[in-house]
């Protein structure tokens, strides 16, 4: 999301300078950049209420038994930290062997 944010961004701001007159262009800027601050600002915390929200819906409509499965035959280790460390490895490994000195 990162990388077509950062590809759609000057584009817009191109469209906006070449759309408005040049008497108009300083207030369509500073609205884009007012908007673009408050998608940044909010964006995050809306996005998380909203997960958290789908989250609570689906935590208490779906009772699957792969959801409680225990990794290794020890109890103590749940899927879920085995699913952070193979992601941690797996993240770490791509990086291991694609980054160049």
């Amino acid at each position: 999301m990162g990388l077509g944010g950062a590809a759609v961004m000057p584009q817009t701001l191109s469209i906006i300078a070449n759309v408005f007159e040049p008497r108009e262009r300083a207030r369509a800027i500073g609205i884009w950049t007012s908007a673009v601050g408050i998608g940044v600002a909010l964006g995050p915390a809306l996005g998380g209420l909203v997960v958290l929200g789908l989250f609570a819906w689906w935590e208490t409509r779906i009772d699957h038994p792969s959801l409680d499965v225990r990794l290794f035959k020890n109890r103590s280790l749940s899927a879920s930290v085995g699913s952070i460390a193979l992601l941690f490895f797996g993240m770490g490994g791509v990086y291991f062997f694609t980054a160049k000195d």
